[in-house]
């Protein structure tokens, strides 16, 4: 499964499940009118049985079973993100895959058996950055 905390309109999900071949895309979004568009997309797609879209904040949306993990953090705050970084390290599962586009406050948490590690980086060419750099991480073993 795939999750994506903060899906917009939601073509991350969209790829994941049509083209990256994942059965099923949660996508976590604070914004209602993204979140009605983006299950009217699915809807009509035939796809409402594999691509969901909750208006929901991304830090209390669930990542469990996640196989990828699509973070679109860049409007967030630097708390916000700092907590999302403590959540995946905490909740999700051992080898899931993280994607962000910027690095993430990667911390060794007490008591917590698993920690994120950089795996790649490669740049893409955005609307908002023709020089954006793609992270991905992977949920590891502590060491």
């Amino acid at each position: 499964n795939m999750v994506v905390l903060g899906s917009s309109i939601g073509w991350q999900c969209f790829l994941g499940v049509l083209s990256l071949g994942y059965d099923k895309c949660v996508g976590y979004e604070i914004m209602p009118s993204q979140v009605e568009v983006s299950n009217q997309l699915s809807t009509s797609l035939q796809l409402e049985q594999r691509v969901e879209f909750v208006c929901q904040d991304a830090l209390s949306g669930s990542i469990a079973n996640a196989g990828l993990i699509w973070l679109n953090s860049y409007a967030w705050g630097t708390e916000a993100k700092k907590s999302i970084s403590r959540k995946i390290i905490q909740e999700a599962e051992l080898g899931a895959r993280v994607v962000s586009y910027e690095p993430l406050d990667v911390v060794a948490l007490d008591g917590c058996p698993q920690t994120l590690v950089l795996q790649d980086t490669f740049s893409i060419e955005a609307s908002w950055n023709p020089r954006s750099t793609a992270y991905v991480y992977s949920v590891e073993e502590a060491a």
